[in-house]
């Protein structure tokens, strides 16, 4: 265990091709995938790197401090007030919209409506 820990991974990741070095123990218990990728008989075990050109830069960074700390935080979602003309009848006093909102794409993915 003690040289998985001292062995370093290089991941390339985005469309940017940013790399992130990680030690190779932090990864291999996230799933048989990883496990593979790592340690296992792909050709980027051997060569201690993947390209991953489809995967965010933020994503990755979340994946990691998973692995290493078990956890992740969720970035507080932003909600906007109900516009009065998207609800008809209703009035905008008993009903609430909240959006969750993707930052690295700078725009909302979906909206939710709540009734009070």
């Amino acid at each position: 265990m003690a040289t998985q820990w001292a062995t370093l991974f290089t991941f390339v990741v985005g469309p940017e091709a940013k790399e992130f070095i990680v030690h190779s123990g932090a990864v291999p218990h996230l799933s048989p995938y990883f496990d593979a990728l790592i340690d296992g008989p792909m050709k980027e075990a051997g060569g201690r790197r993947v390209v991953w050109d489809d995967i965010d830069e933020e994503t990755f960074i979340t994946c990691s401090h998973f692995a290493y700390a078990g956890h992740y935080a969720t970035p507080d979602q932003p909600t906007s007030p109900l516009e009065p003309e998207e609800v008809g009848e209703a009035r905008s006093s008993y009903v609430r919209r909240s959006e969750t909102f993707d930052h690295s794409r700078g725009r909302s993915k979906r909206s939710v409506l709540e009734w009070e």
